[in-house]
């Protein structure tokens, strides 16, 4: 088979995969370039937990410590949930998204010149973790706004759906990556494979064209930010469906996710693996989210 009809042969294979209803979203050009950029920034995101939380425990040894990595994560999603949407309203879609990147990118060289240099202290790596917890509700809140742009109402729960698989998917590529890269270039290395696959996102980014779309601000005043924020608010407290959805996801996150901080600590401490069974533990996680997510994704709603 000569280079032509390779290529002939794969194009048609591709095009049968996104005809596919669980892959339908894929067939819009400027979605499939943001979900491979998406795939490249969540699975950054996750190799990014590995290391610097198995980093904290040799560190420092203690758990608590640990502990306190999960909280840096956290705090920016719980200060910054409530703006996020409206913010990601009022801003340029695509220009947000590009920022975020960058900082990212930012974080991740400096946490690496720190690791060459080897004087990393441990408030360092929670501020790391802080700016790039901010990056990451901004750019979910920032990304699904953009996907109702893209998308009819109809259309929208695959998208959403598919972009929730490859978040999913990332929590299990990410976390056995990471241990094992921990394990063959130690943290250096890991902090240049996560940068390079920031930099890959952020191309990924710049080559969406939009033809001048989102690209203005919104002229809404600040105070209308607070006058939503009540607004939702309210809506959830007298809608019965919100306030349950409301109610469930708290609780997950308050009392579920929790423990996979926890994870580093009770894999090298209580059952005395090391990195890479570390991120394969981690990385099991993510295969039920995965399974449920592609459901989701099939189903004609």
């Amino acid at each position: 088979m000569g280079d032509g009809s390779r290529v002939v042969h794969i194009t048609k294979v591709l095009s049968s995969i996104v005809n596919l209803p669980t892959f339908r979203a894929l067939g819009n050009p400027y979605y499939a370039k943001l979900w491979i950029s998406s795939l490249f920034l969540y699975v950054s995101r996750t190799i990014e937990i590995i290391v610097l939380s198995w980093l904290t425990l040799e560190i420092t040894d203690s758990p608590s410590q640990v502990a306190w990595v999960g909280v840096s994560r956290m705090t920016p999603m719980f200060l910054m949930g409530l703006l996020a949407g409206s913010l990601a309203d009022r801003l340029p879609k695509l220009p947000a998204l590009i920022g975020i990147q960058i900082l990212n990118i930012i974080v991740s060289c400096f946490v690496l010149g720190l690791l060459i240099y080897g004087n990393i202290a441990i408030w360092q790596v929670y501020l790391a973790i802080f700016l790039t917890g901010m990056g990451w509700t901004l750019d979910f809140a920032s990304r699904r706004s953009y996907y109702s742009e893209l998308f009819p109402p109809n259309g929208l729960v695959n998208a959403v759906s598919l972009d929730t698989a490859s978040m999913t998917g990332s929590f299990m590529i990410g976390p056995a990556l990471g241990g094992w890269l921990i394990s063959i270039v130690g943290f250096s290395g890991t902090y240049i494979v996560m940068l390079g696959l920031y930099i890959a996102g952020l191309i990924t980014i710049l080559s969406i064209k939009t033809n001048g779309q989102n690209t203005e601000t919104s002229s809404k005043p600040v105070q209308s930010i607070l006058h939503q924020i009540i607004g939702a608010a309210r809506m959830a407290r007298y809608n019965q469906t919100v306030w349950a959805v409301f109610l469930v996801t708290f609780a997950l996150n308050f009392f579920g996710f929790p423990y996979m901080q926890m994870v580093p600590v009770i894999a090298r401490d209580v059952l005395g693996v090391d990195e890479i069974l570390f991120g394969l533990l981690m990385s099991s996680a993510g295969l039920g989210a995965l399974t449920g997510s592609l459901i989701i994704a099939s189903r004609q709603i």
